[in-house]
């Protein structure tokens, strides 16, 4: 057993040793913001027009508060013309910050009930998670909203309800639609926030695909044929034709 001299002595402050080169590591003094506004600098690049939109959604999520119940504060809805890429961005978004995406659409859910059953199940963490501590930030994301709408014409009510309520840990939610189906949605659009997606102009396209392999005359002759539709461009630059029709390459005109 040391005694407190001994004690002592050991606890001694040492000075470096300048041939252990484990203690004379120089740790650089990185800026979280810095590492943070590159990356977003980053995301923005993949993201076509519409920036302001896509960086407030961006903050919305970083700074989004679980530890609160549900709110109307806790949903957003995107709108806007079919195919100008609402669903590409933000999937995009919510993978460039590592959340769970959790997917409702047409195909998964039907009626309020289901859309119930979902978020309530969205918003508890599983029993494995629990245990492995892997638990990342989840996010569900309502898509085709219009079509589930028309399925079933009380979803909206349903879903207004659960964030009026206020019973389950928050978790956002974000609704993706056409922007014609939000007149007909009721109170919920007078509570959540909107924004709605503009067709991007040819600019917007340029800076986005301009590269070695597509020179900016062949973008700009994409952009005047795709009528504003994202998927067309995209499926003619990736198939490098410019007669590809939209309709032989899209299941679903809400997929994007």
């Amino acid at each position: 057993m040391n005694n407190a001299k001994d004690i002592k002595k050991d606890n001694k402050i040492r000075k470096p040793d300048a041939n252990n080169t484990e203690n004379n590591l120089i740790i650089p003094d990185v800026n979280c913001n810095d590492l943070e506004q590159d990356g977003d600098n980053k995301i923005m690049k993949e993201l076509c027009g519409n920036k302001e939109i896509y960086s407030s959604i961006i903050s919305w999520l970083r700074n989004f508060n679980y530890k609160i119940k549900i709110s109307t504060d806790s949903c957003i809805i995107v709108t806007g013309k079919t195919c100008v890429g609402k669903t590409y961005s933000i999937n995009k978004i919510c993978d460039y910050l590592n959340y769970e995406i959790i997917n409702i659409n047409n195909n998964n859910c039907f009626n309020s009930e289901q859309l119930n059953d979902v978020i309530f199940k969205s918003a508890t963490s599983s029993l494995l998670q629990v245990l492995t501590g892997n638990i990342r930030n989840k996010v569900i994301v309502i898509d085709n909203f219009d079509c589930i709408y028309i399925s079933d014409k009380t979803i909206n009510t349903t879903l207004l309800k659960i964030l009026t309520d206020g019973k389950i840990r928050n978790i956002p939610i974000i609704c993706i639609s056409n922007n014609e189906i939000i007149k007909k949605i009721g109170d919920i659009k007078k509570n959540c926030k909107i924004y709605d997606i503009v067709v991007p102009t040819k600019e917007d396209v340029i800076d986005m695909m301009y590269n070695d392999e597509h020179s900016k005359k062949e973008l700009d002759h994409l952009y005047k044929i795709s009528n504003g539709n994202m998927d067309k461009i995209l499926c003619d630059i990736k198939r490098n034709s410019n007669e590809i029709l939209y309709e032989e390459h899209v299941e679903n005109d809400c997929d994007i």
